[in-house]
């Protein structure tokens, strides 16, 4: 489930683009791909949600490669689960723009 989120919320980032998750298989002229590892996602009985991720964009082009870290911390706007899920989809949204903000300046690099 966290694989289709994140897709959907980089497709939303990345109007130009095509997302693709693996293992669905990419073309060969795919322009930049994205590795994400999650060390953590959870949620507290307080209502705050972790998010460690640690994500790589390369763009098999230039052999450009990028790693980046990302520890998200967020809090529940509210008790019980459908807030805390809410942190946890907010928390995902973020990834999703740290994720496009390189993919953006990836993209500046190549095109630049």
């Amino acid at each position: 489930m966290f694989a289709r989120v994140l897709c959907l919320d980089l497709a939303a980032r990345l109007p130009k683009g095509t997302v693709v998750a693996f293992p669905e298989a990419a073309s060969e002229d795919s322009a930049v791909r994205v590795e994400v590892e999650v060390a953590a996602f959870e949620g507290t009985t307080a209502g705050l949600v972790h998010l460690d991720a640690r994500f790589t964009v390369r763009d098999p082009r230039t052999g450009s490669r990028i790693a980046r870290e990302s520890r998200l911390e967020r809090a529940a706007s509210g008790e019980g689960t459908a807030a805390v899920v809410a942190a946890m989809s907010a928390a995902i949204g973020e990834l999703a723009d740290a994720i496009a903000r390189e993919l953006a300046a990836v993209s500046a690099r190549s095109s630049g």
